[in-house]
């Protein structure tokens, strides 16, 4: 009986160990990924040509020193340096 409790410690350690451990990719990586995916995309002489405030904005995760750097609706963390919601 005792050595079936200590398997069932060790399993459950195991998947807290697991689930604890710290991810090494955030979510900020996948953000960034999207983003210059949209990029590749399209070109700068497009985001020129739309004459739009929001083409030269911050969106999430992009670097900034403060919040008029990011697109509207976000801030700029000021830990992080990065835009956020």
């Amino acid at each position: 009986m005792q050595r079936v409790q200590l398997l069932c410690l060790a399993v459950l350690l195991t998947v807290m160990a697991i689930y604890a451990a710290p991810n090494n990719r955030y979510d900020g990586d996948v953000i960034n990924e999207l983003n210059n995916e949209e990029y590749e995309n399209n070109s700068f002489d497009d985001f020129e040509n739309m004459n739009l405030p929001s083409a030269r904005c911050g969106r999430i995760g992009h670097y900034c020193t403060q919040t008029s750097d990011c697109c509207p609706k976000l801030r700029c963390h000021s830990y992080l340096a990065k835009c956020v919601t």
